[in-house]
């Protein structure tokens, strides 16, 4: 049976941290004795025995609670439960800290003793960091000076070779867990080197390790000196080398040795069972615990028990005296950050509120923006400017924290009866504090969180303030005049709980861009490589504890840049959760808060949760939202909609209620605009994280989904605001995958609820590629969940061969929109509103490839049907009218296209209003046609009128606007006043290239715009330079073969032909040529413009019979194609006619430019300009064959009527005076030889020069 002995016989207590230390501890023993009964209060389990002559009493720390305050509480309630206690020793194992003085390894065995100033253990987070170092701002007593006389003689009998270490450590060889044996190799890494891989080094790169000289003896070497003790893992092997040069070198890291020190008085012994870095493993544990117990045993046996009892008992020794005075000292659990970024402006607010007497204030925000750290920083400054103040420091994330930092600050204090069971040790602490005699104090309440913490009463509903353990922690914060208290936390309805002002409440957002800057240069080692600093502090959204942890992995591998983190942070959202989620090791943030953004704000939504699980489903759906302008309005609906509906008022109120917690926890902020909110795109990042590690992102992102499908409306101008406001929300969609089928069902509705309008946004923006995949992933959606005759698949049938059109995919633009009019036919009959609108798009595309014939025909069709269907008013019966006129135009039958475009302008006019979009459409659609017919006056007038009311309607630099503005720099063109044409070509130029981008089709059309309007006043090097600029850009762009590259590559060679540079012109005409015949056919009016332009450039070489030959070509396929009056065919006879008379064939000239002459007259009037060139060009005709008489008549017709119509400074008026000048000496000296073929600065009037003509702004249906 084992021996029984009283409480008083034990002199000797013994305390561990962890059942490993203590099944050591247990092995040490040379006899156990009898357990005595435990005092009720008593939370400690003892084992008690001998070790020699000395009766141990040996105590572990409770499960899962390690740290310096939970030691404290063991030791306390040792040297209560034990009075005799003289001494103790606190053995277990550490983290080694090896360096050149000290060759710490594995097993070793490190023992606290006095060094360099320090007591031999050393607190590493209670103190100050200076320049010269770290400063400790307390001091923890050495050990007892029997122990360290005891080290003295076992250090002298070890050097003698006189060691029982090695026999002690025997005795735990019948245990193998404790064996040598089990520990594996003994290996050290490169301090800059992380651990790779599981819970070995197997993966590990043994490149990194560090070589060392092996060992000939497996016997621990025994290390003496400082110890640093602190309540954080250490698991960084730069961070753990960094502290130690701080501290002036410790031999080894351990969390428990600091909460004895002055309250138990100790020695340290520690058997070391990793570096502290992030190789630690648990294999080296056992045998370090056993090598530490080992060394204790040898200790106690030099220690004579005769000197033991002559020495006070332990409760005797740090017994308190009630009326001692207490020096100021400060708990703050943090060293000052020397990266630490000023934020003025915030600790000026602090300093400002927590000035007067008895304040209270609060910081507010999310987790890892900075407010513990503000905190840290004003505690510090304020310990240095007036020593005399206490400066306490109270953990608040949890009512045990809250009182643990009670009860520290009672043993600090040495509070009278705070070991008394029964006392309230926070209403002494309270009550001391309320003392103004005690002098000033200033009070840090961090991470007061959970008002259910602070409130229980009015957490759970209850009406009656709650008794002891569910007391208010709230009533033990006083309200003294010798005081001020700073509160931290997440939630600001528990702030102004604390506080009970809003004056006194400051939200601290994240950092601005220069002081996100500066943390960042402040953490990387290397300071020196900042290239994509300011793109990652945005993708990091200026959040500190995230800029914090991108610095610290960045350190952490030797190769990895600023850039190398954002590549990898953009790569997708699996790359950037892992990255996110890696621990920054901070030294400043409590223990208990997690260094990694994801799990700090994760804790935010838990406590929501478990608070208001309605609020999280709020946070949840807007998660998948934009983070900017996230509408009030959709989300109240969107709750409206899942209560019963007699009960909109109640679901108006959760809302309200789950807002305003979402708000009070800053995870969102109302913004400027009214009834929108915004969230960081971070915090949305995280919640979807948090959703997909329970499960809930697919519900979620469908519920999203489906919200969408309901909200975003159709592409009417009456919806363009509400599409705005949503566009930013649903662009995410593009690349969206189903994870179910339910899923996909609802992403192919919102594709193409959306699909519609989102890619008519795209194509105006020129994202032709983005546009096109997005109309066919509705289409192939619809395909699958509707199938191919349903009519909203044929819908997106006409949406994709809409943007193909764009793109100038013709050919299969025109197959989609023929399949989608025979479904239609099939499905709805020939005369449904649907059905008429494939027609007309079909009529569309027809158009485009110069089929004017068929095209007019289905105009007509849809016309016709629209007229009987909808009426003569309706919008899309007025759409076609103006499609009908614009292939009209196209003709050239400009009266009837006349006719049609007023007629559309007046019924929109009266139906939509003035300032419609589409009315204005059909204003310009009018001056265009116009124009054509040489009535600049009237034209010019109607694009001033669309340009005023775009500028109005839509704003100066809308692109429908800009389109104006081009517009009616053409028409002033076209009236030879240049200098404004230019100012208003460059201004057009300017505001598409800061709108929609430098490759914008449109921006590229007014650069060749520009380019022509310089051609025509004869600056042909700058027209030159942007025509190549074009023509490169639309070759990247578009390719090659695209129509549209094709027409730039036919203007620069119309500006290299007038520079005189007629090879290269010839070669890019034939380019031109050939191109237009492969991708348009060889009857395409385009086609037939590529001939007629490189016969010019022909004729100009003096290539008569070649230029003849293709002359011919262009006439007879434009007379076939257009027919003889139209006037693309009159410059075909007009220029056939020129190059007849340069080869001297008269007669057939002059019969062509009668010809030429007289379809112009009938076609576009006497007055029209084109007419009067043909009238100049008859008259010079005569001119040459000396029938001055005729040629005067036609001279003095010509020369007035293009002064009236162009203007007299017009270079081809002023080209037509001179010739009559000259014709009129010739007259009068007959012998004078006849004169040269005139040349007109450059721009002849007798050549099919292309003029830039406005882009057609025809209406356009789904």
């Amino acid at each position: 049976m084992a021996h029984r002995l009283g409480r008083e016989d034990y002199t000797v207590g013994w305390v561990c941290a962890l059942p490993i230390e203590l099944a050591a501890a247990q092995e040490m023993l040379d006899n156990k004795h009898a357990d005595l009964p435990q005092d009720s209060d008593d939370a400690n389990t003892y084992t008690l025995g001998c070790i020699g002559e000395h009766n141990v009493a040996i105590a572990c720390l409770p499960a899962g609670q390690t740290g310096t305050s939970s030691a404290t509480m063991v030791a306390m309630q040792m040297k209560s439960a034990f009075p005799a206690i003289r001494f103790g020793l606190m053995v277990g194992i550490g983290g080694g800290v090896p360096s050149a003085e000290a060759d710490i390894r594995l097993g070793d065995v490190v023992v606290s003793q006095p060094a360099k100033g320090h007591g031999g253990v050393i607190q590493y987070d209670f103190g100050t960091t200076t320049p010269c170092g770290f400063k400790q701002t307390g001091f923890l007593n050495t050990a007892p000076r029997i122990l360290l006389t005891a080290l003295a003689k076992l250090r002298a009998k070890h050097d003698r070779g006189q060691s029982d270490l090695s026999a002690h450590i025997s005795t735990l060889s019948r245990l193998s867990e404790f064996s040598r044996d089990q520990t594996g190799d003994d290996v050290l890494f490169d301090r800059s080197y992380n651990h790779v891989g599981g819970s070995d080094c197997i993966s590990c790169d043994s490149a990194r390790k560090l070589q060392r000289e092996a060992r000939t003896v497996d016997t621990p070497r025994i290390h003496y000196g400082a110890i640093a003790s602190g309540n954080q893992v250490i698991r960084d092997g730069a961070m753990r080398d960094r502290i130690s040069s701080e501290l002036g070198e410790v031999l080894c890291f351990e969390m428990e040795a600091a909460g004895l020190m002055n309250s138990f008085p100790c020695l340290v012994i520690r058997g070391i069972c990793d570096y502290a870095d992030s190789h630690k493993n648990k294999r080296w544990q056992p045998y370090a615990a056993g090598t530490a117990a080992a060394y204790a045993k040898e200790l106690l046996q030099v220690i004579p028990t005769v000197d033991v009892v002559k020495i006070q008992a332990v409760d005797e020794a740090t017994r308190d005296s009630p009326t001692r005075k207490r020096e100021p000292f400060s708990t703050i659990p943090f060293a000052p950050d020397p990266d630490f970024v000023d934020r003025p402006e915030l600790l000026a607010w602090i300093r400002d509120r927590c000035a007067g007497p008895g304040t209270r204030a609060a910081l507010v925000g999310l987790g890892g923006v900075g407010k513990s750290q503000l905190a840290i920083q004003y505690a510090h400054s304020i310990r240095d400017a007036t020593p005399q103040t206490f400066v306490l420091w109270v953990h608040a994330s949890t009512r045990a924290r809250f009182e643990e930092a009670y009860r520290s600050l009672a043993d600090r204090l040495a509070l009278p009866g705070r070991y008394d069971p029964k006392a309230d040790v926070l209403r002494l602490v309270t009550n001391w504090l309320c003392d103004e005699a005690n002098g000033q104090w200033t009070m840090i309440v961090d991470n007061a969180d959970d008002l259910e913490t602070f409130f229980p009463s009015q957490a759970r509903g209850q009406d009656e303030p709650l008794e002891g353990a569910s007391a208010s922690l709230a009533t033990y914060l006083p309200q003294s005049r010798n005081g001020s208290i700073l509160v931290t936390s997440r939630n600001k309805d528990a702030a102004f709980k604390l506080v009970g002002n809003y004056n006194y409440i400051k939200e601290v957002r994240v950092m601005q861009e220069s002081q996100g800057l500066q943390l960042l240069r402040n953490k990387l080692y290397d300071k020196s490589a900042e290239e994509g600093a300011v793109n990652l502090l945005r993708a990091l959204d200026y959040t500190p504890l995230a800029i914090t942890q991108a610095a610290a992995y960045i350190n952490r591998r030797a190769r990895m840049t600023i850039l190398g983190y954002l590549t990898e942070f953009r790569a997708n959202d699996k790359k950037r959760e892992n990255l996110l989620y890696r621990d920054a090791g901070d030294l400043r943030r409590d223990a208990s808060a997690s260094n990694s953004v994801v799990t700090t704000w994760q804790m935010s939504f838990e406590r929501i949760r478990q608070e208001r699980p309605s609020a999280t489903d709020l946070l949840s759906l807007m998660s998948f939202f934009n983070a900017q302008g996230i509408l009030e309005s959709i989300l109240r609906e969107y709750r409206r909609d899942a209560v019963e509906p007699g009960c909109k008022d109640e679901a108006d109120d959760v809302f309200d209620e789950d807002f305003d917690i979402l708000r009070a926890y800053s995870l969102i902020a109302e913004t400027a605009e009214p009834s929108t909110c915004e969230m960081h795109a971070l915090v949305q990042f995280c919640t979807r994280v948090w959703l997909s590690s329970s499960g809930e992102a697919e519900r979620w992102k469908g519920e999203f989904v489906e919200l969408m499908a309901q909200e975003f409306p159709t592409g009417e101008f009456e919806n363009w605001g509400r599409c705005q406001q949503l566009f930013p929300h649903v662009e995410w969609l593009l690349d969206a995958k189903a994870a179910t089928d339910d899923l996909l069902k609802n992403l192919a509705q919102v594709l193409t609820n959306v699909g519609c309008v989102l890619a008519s946004v795209l194509r105006a923006q020129g994202k032709y590629g983005e546009a096109e995949k997005l109309n066919r992933r509705a289409l192939e959606g619809r395909e699958k969940e509707l199938g191919e005759r349903h009519r909203d698949t044929l819908v997106s049938v006409n949406n994709l061969a809409r943007v193909l059109r764009t793109q100038g995919k013709y050919g299969e633009a025109e197959e989609l929109h023929r399949r989608a009019l025979e479904g239609e036919e099939k499905e709805l009959g020939e005369r449904h509103p649907d059905t008429l609108t494939s027609v007309n798009n079909l009529a569309r595309v027809l158009w485009a490839q110069g089929k004017y014939g068929e095209a007019e025909k289905l105009n007509r069709r849809a016309l016709e049907g629209r007229e009987k269907k909808l009426g003569e008013r309706h919008p899309d019966t007025l759409t076609s009218i103006g499609n009908l006129a614009s292939v009209l135009w196209a003709q050239g039958k400009y009266s009837e296209a006349e006719e049609l475009h007023r007629r559309a302008l007046e019924g929109r006019e009266k139906e939509l209003g003035e300032r419609h979009p589409d009315t204005l459409t059909s204003i310009c659609n009018l001056a265009i046609v116009l124009w054509n017919q040489g009535k600049y006056g009237e034209a010019e007038k109607l694009h001033r009128r669309a340009l005023e009311g775009k500028e109005q309607k839509l704003g100066e630099w809308h692109p429908q606007t800009l389109t104006s503005v081009d517009s009616l720099a053409v028409v002033l063109w076209a009236q030879g006043k240049y200098s404004e044409a230019e100012e208003l070509h460059r201004r057009a130029l300017k505001g598409r290239e800061k709108e929609i981008g430098e490759r914008h089709p449109d921006t590229l059309r007014s650069v060749n715009n520009l380019a022509l309007v310089l051609w025509a006043q004869g600056k042909y090097s700058e027209a030159e330079e942007l025509c190549w600029r074009v023509l490169k850009k639309k070759e990247k762009e578009l390719g090659k073969r695209h129509p549209s590259t094709l027409t730039s590559v036919n203007n620069l060679a119309i500006v290299l032909r007038d520079q005189g540079k007629y090879g290269e012109a010839e070669e890019l005409n034939r380019r031109n040529l050939e191109g237009s015949e492969k991708e348009l056919g060889e009857r395409h009016p385009d086609t037939l413009m590529s001939v007629n332009n490189l016969a010019l450039v022909l004729r100009a070489q003096g290539r008569y019979g070649e230029a003849e030959e293709l002359n011919r070509r262009a006439l007879e396929g434009r007379k076939k194609e257009l027919g003889k009056r139209h006037p693309d065919t009159l410059v075909s006879v007009s220029n056939l006619a020129l190059v007849l008379r340069a080869q001297g064939k008269y007669g057939e000239a002059e019969e062509l430019n009668r010809r030429a002459l007289g379809g112009r007259e009938k076609e576009l009037g006497e007055r029209h300009p084109d007419t009067l060139i043909s009238v100049y060009n008859l008259a010079y005709l005569l001119h040459q064959q000396k029938r001055y008489e005729e040629a005067s008549e036609l001279y003095q017709r010509a020369c007035g009527g293009l002064e009236q119509a162009l203007g007299s400074q017009h270079p081809t008026t002023m080209a037509c005076l001179n010739h009559f000048s000259a014709m009129q000496q010739e007259a009068r000296q007959a012998r004078l030889e006849q004169s040269e073929e005139p040349v007109h600065n450059g721009r002849t009037p007798f050549g099919d020069v292309v003029r830039p003509k406005p882009r057609s702004e025809s209406a356009s249906s789904r």
